[in-house]
C-alpha cells in the first residue's frame, strides 16, 4: 500500500493531469490506462473513471440529417 502512495505522489508532485496526458496518446489511450493501473499508479476507481471518460468522448459517427 505504501508503494502505491509513492507512485500516486509522483503523479501529484509532477502536477500531471491524466485526462489531458492520456488524450495526447491518440488511439493508444486504453493501453496507457491499463499500464497505469497495472503499475499501481492509479486505483481501480480511477481506472473506471478514465475508461468511462474515454468511452463517453470517443469519436462517433453521425447518421441522418
Amino acid at each position: 500500500m505504501e508503494f502505491e502512495k509513492i507512485k500516486k505522489g509522483l503523479l501529484l508532485n509532477e502536477n500531471i493531469i491524466l485526462i489531458e496526458r492520456i488524450d495526447s496518446f491518440g488511439n493508444n489511450k486504453k493501453q496507457i490506462v491499463e499500464q497505469l493501473s497495472n503499475g499501481g499508479f492509479i486505483s481501480d476507481d480511477e481506472t473506471d473513471i478514465l475508461f468511462n471518460y474515454k468511452w463517453d468522448n470517443r469519436d462517433k459517427k453521425s447518421y441522418g440529417d
